[in-house]
């Protein structure tokens, strides 16, 4: 057994003792020294970890975007049907201001108005 230093920092690894992989010819497996199983074992555990959280992401954000749309949607809609009735109150009173406006003009025309002396 001997120590490995690469010139790269392995941290808690950098220390142990390790032993070459070696194969067994008569089974066909090969046999790891345990730093390496460690180390596979971390690589592995990220790895899992990354796309874990890679494959979920999407998912998780349309989620939100989801929750987002439930709540703001019906507000919405109140708000749309609030507009068209106060805009449809709007059109009636703005009608009714044009016809006074209209019946104002046609008493400025009538002879009667026009005998009064000021």
């Amino acid at each position: 057994m001997s120590s490995v230093s690469h010139g790269t920092s392995l941290g808690r690894f950098e220390s142990e003792l390790v032993q070459p992989i070696t194969s067994n010819s008569f089974r066909g497996r090969w046999t790891v020294d345990t730093a390496t199983q460690r180390r596979t074992a971390l690589v592995h555990e990220k790895l899992s970890a990354y796309f874990h959280r890679v494959a979920n992401e999407p998912t998780v954000g349309l989620y939100h975007v989801q929750q987002h749309i439930r709540r703001s949607v019906p507000k919405c809609v109140e708000m749309k049907k609030d507009l068209s009735k106060k805009s449809q109150r709007l059109e009636e009173v703005t009608y009714d201001a044009e016809l006074s406006l209209q019946a104002l003009h046609s008493l400025t025309h009538l002879e009667t108005f026009q005998r009064i002396d000021a």
